[in-house]
């Protein structure tokens, strides 16, 4: 089940700036200085860990906390 806590602990993990990890759940990652491969790598880390699978075409869908949550909730990943 994915929840806020589990992408916050992903950021940690695959994103490096200090200030990036107190992001908020509704700022998009790029506007917020995530780079697509760091985006790419928190998605690829949620498939990993919980299976949760995004389609390439649904990648730009996921791009905050919020949108994240929502779709692993319509997805019945989320918990």
């Amino acid at each position: 089940m994915i929840n806020e806590e589990i992408i916050r602990q992903i950021l940690n993990e695959v994103v490096v700036d200090e200030s990036i990890k107190n992001i908020s759940n509704d700022a998009i990652f790029k506007d917020s200085g995530i780079d697509s491969l760091d985006h790419a790598n928190i998605l690829f880390s949620l498939q990993e860990k919980y299976g949760l699978i995004i389609p390439d075409s649904d990648v730009e869908k996921c791009n905050t906390i919020n949108n994240i949550l929502q779709y692993a909730k319509d997805h019945g990943k989320a918990g």
